[in-house]
């Protein structure tokens, strides 16, 4: 019964949709009123249509492919391999997806791709990830507290730190075994000698606060958990860890320098290029490569200017062309000045040289130096100095340069913005003898006022004075009492005042304001050698004065070598030809340096003198001023050059007999003992004062 039932609803569900569908055929073929169309009975058959239809072609069905899209997600990840570690650190810190990509485990293979883009790169050492490897040589930022870092990474401690983290992060490498309360082992510590907290830091190796918390927080967590085995294990492999880091360390620091130094060279590089492509463009508008040398007035503008990067954009270069003309015409009207006033100096100097030509042709003191063996026209074979000593010895007293324009011959009528050579050479031969007349008149003048600086000493009057060279008496007319004065050999100047204490003798016309070897000295043709500055060797009066000590000791000499009024010049081309008489291992010596060396131990003496030495012995230490002019025996002793093909022994017989003359005339002992009162270099004798009494209690006649 069930089944029927059943049946019967689905025959009058399949009935009511037949006549359903026919409804709706009827209406969609109905123009208007809908056609009559017979009744049919509910359950009847359909009629059959007499209607035909087209045949039905069917498709063939359509192969879907799933899943086309799906590698759209691995173009990112194609295109980071072809980009460098650099690129990389930036696209990680774009937005969070791209973070989220490049940082996880499985874009390893996309930083070794970036890494192998970049020539040279040491691998990524043990111990760092990829990204961290790359942000640590290529990013800008501090390491440990991300703030701008600009220094350069530090390979051996793999981090960068910016000035805050140097000065507070870093702790001194060799303090580690008292570090905290039991210490550090320094071997399992990484530690740099190339990074210091600050510029006066010590240069010692410094290591990372921050590590060596790490490594303690490990050492008390093993210690905690009662592991000795565990710690032993690891404090082994820190230690190899630390061993091959400072292998990698080194590869990185090498690829750091070379990395830097290509980008000093590429900057360099990138700078002329700019450079030569802002030249082009001034050249085309007119100006030249002179206009373009600066001057260091203007140089600190114009480089300011061409190091401006967007320069060499077309509007920007617009915008600074007014600018950059406003240099360059600065520049060119300094550059027409500075070379008028070079003109103008080289006309001059050509009028100083031809003025330094008389006096060279006119020396006041040629026949002088003749009579005592020394040509001016070859002093390098007849004057045994050097070529500075040579040039102030020998010189002509000649003023400077600035003396010399103020000359009526030259000050009254020369203009000397309308100079030129031909000007110069026939002005000058005009006024030849007026200018020979200035210049004798300086002299005269100059002289003048030294030898008052002896008359006002009263050291010796000038009034009869006589002057020989080789033994035969000085007679030229042309030479004046004054000058006669001052050639002599016991005319002697220091400076006023001195930096040294004693002064050094001083000799007409070889007078200096400054220390000889303070000098600063330019090769000249005309007398050897001329200082730059002309104001050190322009004889000023006022900075010399009379030295009378050294006047004292040369009077006493030449009187004992027969010469009292021989001139400086004859000493001179004596040349180191002088020995102390006084003293037992003498020198060579000229005859300034002879003058002195006596007042030298003249001021020893008298410095001595005025202290108050302790009492050392029971038994006094005689002491005499062996220099004593008025003692006497000879001062000085001529010789001529020493053989020097002694042997040892000989030489150490003389000084041995040198001294034992030294003890009996400076201290008075006539037996001279060994190891008491003179012994080799490198005896000691404690408490000396001790043997001295001791033997002189044992030897009370002695």
């Amino acid at each position: 019964m069930k089944r029927k039932v059943a049946s019967k609803r689905v025959n009058q569900r399949t009935n009511s949709d037949h006549v359903a569908a026919v409804q709706e055929d009827l209406l969609e073929g109905s123009s208007g009123s809908p056609p009559e169309q017979p009744e049919v009975p509910v359950g009847a058959k359909r009629l059959r249509s007499s209607r035909t239809y087209a045949p039905v072609i069917q498709k063939p069905p359509r192969r879907v492919s799933r899943g086309g899209l799906k590698d759209i997600m691995n173009i990112p990840v194609e295109i980071a391999s072809h980009l460098e570690p650099a690129d990389l650190v930036v696209l990680t810190r774009t937005n969070r997806r791209f973070r989220a990509m490049l940082l996880q485990v499985s874009s390893k293979e996309v930083w070794r791709h970036a890494e192998a883009n970049v020539p040279g790169l040491p691998r990524c050492p043990r111990g760092m990830t990829e990204p961290r490897y790359a942000a640590y040589l290529f990013s800008k930022h501090c390491t440990l507290c991300g703030c701008s870092a600009t220094s350069r990474p530090d390979p051996y401690l793999r981090v960068r730190l910016c000035a805050s983290c140097r000065q507070f992060r870093l702790v001194d490498h060799s303090t580690l075994s008292t570090y905290g309360t039991l210490g550090v082992d320094k071997t399992i510590i990484f530690y740099s000698k190339v990074i210091k907290p600050n510029k006066s830091s010590p240069d010692c190796a410094y290591s990372l606060v921050d590590e060596i918390e790490a490594v303690l927080e490990t050492q008390r967590k093993f210690i905690r958990e009662d592991d000795e085995e565990g710690l032993f294990n690891w404090v082994c492999n820190r230690r190899r860890e630390v061993a091959v880091a400072q292998e990698d360390a080194l590869r990185m620091d090498h690829f750091i320098k070379s990395a830097e130094a290509f980008a000093t060279r590429q900057s360099i590089w990138e700078k002329k290029e700019k450079r030569r492509i802002i030249i082009e463009r001034l050249k085309a508008l007119g100006w030249t490569d002179d206009d373009m040398i600066f001057d260091d007035r203007v140089a600190k503008i114009w480089n300011r200017l061409m190091d401006n990067e967007q320069l060499v954009l077309e509007d920007c270069w617009v915008k600074a062309v007014p600018s950059i003309c406003d240099v360059l015409n600065q520049q060119r009207e300094l550059r027409i000045g500075n070379a008028e006033c070079k003109r103008l100096q080289t006309e001059i100097q050509h009028l100083y040289d031809r003025v330094i030509y008389v006096a060279r042709i006119t020396h006041p003191f040629r026949s002088i130096l003749n009579s005592v063996g020394i040509d001016l026209t070859r002093p390098l074979e007849t004057f045994p100095y050097s070529p500075e000593e040579r040039c102030i010895s020998l010189r002509n007293p000649f003023p400077s340069f600035e003396v010399v324009i103020t000359w009526e011959p030259f000050a009254s009528d020369i203009e000397f913005s309308d100079l030129n050579r031909e000007g110069v050479d026939k002005l000058f031969n005009a006024r030849r003898a007026r200018i020979e007349n200035s210049l004798w008149n300086w002299r005269s003048g100059v002289e003048r006022q030294l030898v008052e600086k002896f008359e006002n000493s009263s050291a010796l009057t000038p009034s009869d004075i006589v002057l020989t060279a080789k033994g035969k008496a000085v007679v030229e007319p042309e030479l004046s009492l004054d000058t006669l004065f001052l050639l002599r050999a016991d005319t002697v100047f220091k400076q006023s005042p001195s930096s040294r204490s004693p002064s050094l003798p001083q000799f007409y016309p070889g007078l200096v304001s400054v220390n000889f070897e303070e000098m600063d000295w330019t090769y000249q043709t005309l007398e050897g050698y001329r200082s730059r500055n002309s104001d050190h060797l322009a004889i000023n009066p006022s900075r010399h004065e009379a030295y009378i000590e050294a006047h004292t000791i040369a009077r006493s000499i030449l009187a004992q070598m027969g010469m009292p009024n021989a001139t400086h010049f004859e000493l001179l081309a004596m040349g180191r030809n002088f020995e102390c008489a006084r003293c037992p291992f003498a020198v060579n010596l000229t005859w300034s340096s002879l003058i002195h060396h006596y007042v030298v131990e003249d001021h020893i003496w008298k410095t001595w003198q005025m202290k108050s030495t302790p009492k050392l012995t029971q038994y006094p230490i005689v002491l005499r001023n062996t220099h004593d002019l008025s003692t006497s025996g000879p001062l000085v002793r001529i010789i001529a050059d020493k053989n020097g093909s002694e042997d040892s022994s000989s030489v150490e017989e003389e000084v041995e007999y040198q001294m034992v003359i030294h003890l009996q005339d400076a201290h008075d002992i006539s037996n001279v003992v060994e190891n008491l009162h003179y012994g080799y270099e490198g005896l000691e004798i404690d408490d000396w004062g001790s043997v001295w009494d001791a033997f002189y209690d044992d030897h009370p006649s002695v």
